[in-house]
């Protein structure tokens, strides 16, 4: 677990100098939630935004190719997976935080009346629309790459279109999460958690099944390339090893040269009337041919 804390904070300190682009993603939502004077739909808002900027630690590790940093972390794969996960949930948290403390005071301030239901239902509704939206994020980032995967950063876009159009249509839903859920939280929170956990534990295992194949098809290319792995993880040539024979373009390769050493061996002897060439002194090039008289 403590594997899983320092990657997550590693991942916070490659995110440290986006703070600004972070906050103001975090606090924009509330200016939206006092121009449709909805906790509801200010919220959905906010969960959209914090979902879309999980895929900057992907970003940043693709451009700056850190895949060779966190194979060199004495850390397993699942433990780097777990910790981006861990930061994951932490952003929605503040996201969650932010919006249910601030947002409520500024409709207040609009003349809007926010009830502790209304307060509780949303925070049950952004949970799950943040965990619905991030559980299909983070494999699809790590299947594909930010830059090949960059697809999977609108999801959080769809899915709030899609919850404002369902809240325009059919505004019983905004009453039932703030009448059913607001009247009896303990019940709803504690359904909601269990399903948030049950989806990122799907999500992660995943997540973590994805890497490790990556990896193993990693392995299988640089095999194929001529490369294989070696116990302590670093590359080394194919032949180098009793387990590893060398191909066979690679054994051609070596008789080639080991045929043309002693052609150049034979060309010396007879420049040096058949006798075999003496060593070459301190300083002097093993190639210098010796002067004949």
């Amino acid at each position: 677990m403590r594997d899983c804390w320092k990657t997550a904070r590693l991942d916070g300190l490659l995110l440290w100098p986006y703070k600004k682009a972070i906050l103001l993603a975090l606090l924009l939502p509330i200016a939206f939630a006092a121009i449709n004077r909805s906790l509801l739909t200010g919220v959905s808002f906010a969960m959209c935004f914090a979902a879309m900027t999980t895929g900057y630690p992907f970003f940043l590790a693709e451009k700056n190719r850190m895949e060779r940093l966190y194979a060199m972390l004495p850390v397993r794969k699942s433990a780097v997976v777990a910790g981006r996960y861990i930061g994951v949930l932490l952003l929605g948290v503040a996201a969650l935080g932010i919006s249910l403390a601030a947002q409520p005071l500024v409709l207040r301030a609009f003349g809007e009346k926010v009830s502790a239901a209304d307060v509780a239902g949303a925070a049950v509704a952004g949970a799950l629309l943040f965990a619905l939206y991030t559980v299909f994020q983070l494999p699809g980032y790590y299947r594909f790459g930010f830059l090949r995967g960059r697809i999977f950063m609108y999801i959080p876009v769809a899915g709030f279109l899609a919850t404002l159009l369902l809240l325009s249509r059919a505004p019983a839903v905004s009453l039932f999460f703030a009448q059913t859920v607001g009247g009896s939280p303990a019940p709803f929170v504690a359904l909601a958690l269990a399903l948030v956990a049950g989806m990122y534990a799907a999500s992660l295992a995943c997540s973590i099944q994805v890497v490790k194949n990556k990896a193993l098809e990693w392995e299988r290319q640089i095999d194929k390339n001529g490369f294989y792995c070696a116990g302590s993880g670093s590359p080394a040539r194919r032949g180098d090893s009793p387990a590893q024979p060398a191909l066979p373009q690679e054994a051609d390769a070596k008789r080639t040269q080991r045929q043309t050493r002693g052609k150049v061996t034979a060309r010396r002897q007879a420049a040096n009337g058949g006798l075999p060439s003496a060593p070459a002194e301190k300083g002097q090039s093993p190639n210098h041919k010796p002067f004949l008289y």
